[in-house]
């Protein structure tokens, strides 16, 4: 019983550090380095490609996780690694920071709902 109520605390203690150190970043920094997302990821983070994500409304620990994958080449994708590859931690952070704070936004696809069509009209 004893390390669980040390492990529960261990845990909300980092869970407000990691917090404290993402609010800590700059959303307006964020906003220009975010000018060389643009061309694909869409102004805002709101991509009109499916070929790319949206980044709007994303966790800006996924976001930190994913650039940092990408710039010590865990994640392959040749793009996206020059990209990230000149980012400082603290461009990251920022980053994270303007995306997560942005308002999030529809996948995109057909709505069945709007174009009258039948569930078992749809392939699924």
């Amino acid at each position: 019983m004893y390390a669980l109520k040390n492990s529960l605390l261990v845990s909300v203690l980092l869970a407000c550090i990691w917090t404290v150190s993402a609010s800590a970043a700059d959303i307006t920094a964020g906003e220009q380095k975010a000018a060389n997302c643009m061309g694909c990821h869409g102004p805002k983070g709101k991509s009109s490609s499916a070929q790319w994500p949206n980044l709007a409304a994303q966790q800006s620990t996924y976001i930190v996780n994913q650039l940092n994958a990408f710039k010590t080449g865990t994640r392959n994708n040749p793009m996206m690694q020059s990209m990230a590859a000149n980012l400082s931690d603290e461009d990251i952070n920022n980053l994270a920071a303007y995306y997560s704070s942005q308002p999030p936004v529809s996948a995109g696809g057909t709505r069945i709902w709007q174009n009258q069509v039948k569930p078992t009209q749809v392939c699924v």
